[in-house]
């Protein structure tokens, strides 16, 4: 887990100077893997501490460390359901315990500012554009990754949660065609996969220049099925790291508060939310 120190500072007071901190960090929780000006690596190898692989879990760790001040809140949010929903079946609801679709309209894909694309690569994260950088921000800050689809590619702008069928294969973001077990829970609409639930989105329905509209996936998925997908895959990411390691919906529902105030913030629009 990479720190951006910038980054880290609007979320908590530090109290101590930065060669302090990382002298500190080690000897009350967690080792240290690298530190450069812009970042600290934890070494989170033999740490089964989910908390850490978030901005705000890190923040409070080094509130909790050194005594100094948290800047941000941390209550719960209770979303607005004052707009239409969209269509979702949940096929396997074991698998998927929490699963929420927003619907954001009225957007404009460009390059991101400089800010984010410093957050980003601070973080290890390439920036993409900034319309797809949001849900990597919100991953990173608050431990909740997220999976923008191009609503264009979402036949019938209706949602499918399934596990695979015998044979089914998938064209992950990485270009790498996927061949699946009827394990591995798969995000659909009536017709294709869009994307792997809790690992990797489809090919067929990433963000593109022309995309204006947007379902936005914020879930909880079973984490031992991702992991065992991730595994069988060989297919690791960001987001696996997470989900198999358990999230909750108090956090789920602070970060996609958040994801879609950032939408709004480029113009976009919150037309229908299913929960």
């Amino acid at each position: 887990m990479k720190v951006s120190i910038s980054w880290l500072k609007e979320l908590v007071k530090i109290n101590i100077s930065e060669k302090e901190l990382v002298n500190l960090l080690p000897l009350r929780s967690i080792s240290i893997k690298e530190v450069t000006d812009n970042f600290i690596e934890l070494d989170m190898k033999g740490y089964n501490r989910a908390d850490l692989l978030s901005l705000r879990g890190v923040a409070m760790e080094i509130g909790a460390v050194t005594g100094s001040e948290i800047l941000f809140d941390d209550e719960d949010v209770t979303l607005s359901t004052n707009v239409l929903t969209t269509s979702v079946s949940i096929e396997n609801p074991e698998l998927a315990p929490l699963y929420i679709i927003a619907k954001i309209e009225e957007l404009k894909v460009g390059p991101s500012g400089q800010k984010t694309i410093k957050k980003l690569s601070d973080s290890g994260i390439r920036t993409i554009n900034n319309v797809a950088d949001i849900t990597n921000l919100i991953m990173v800050e608050y431990g909740q990754p997220m999976h923008a689809f191009d609503a264009k590619a979402v036949k019938n702008e209706t949602i499918i949660v399934r596990v695979a069928k015998i044979g089914e294969k998938i064209t992950t973001l990485d270009g790498k065609t996927r061949n699946l077990e009827n394990s591995n829970l798969l995000i659909t609409d009536s017709q294709n996969a869009l994307g792997i639930a809790g690992v990797m989105g489809g090919k067929d329905s990433e963000i593109t220049d022309s995309t204006n509209t947007i379902l936005l996936e914020a879930a909880i998925f079973d984490s031992a099925n991702i992991r065992n997908t991730a595994q069988q895959l060989g297919l690791t990411s960001e987001a696996s790291k997470r989900f198999q390691h358990g999230l909750t919906k108090k956090r789920l529902l602070q970060a996609l508060a958040s994801a879609i105030e950032m939408y709004e913030g480029l113009g976009g629009r919150l037309t229908a939310l299913t929960i």
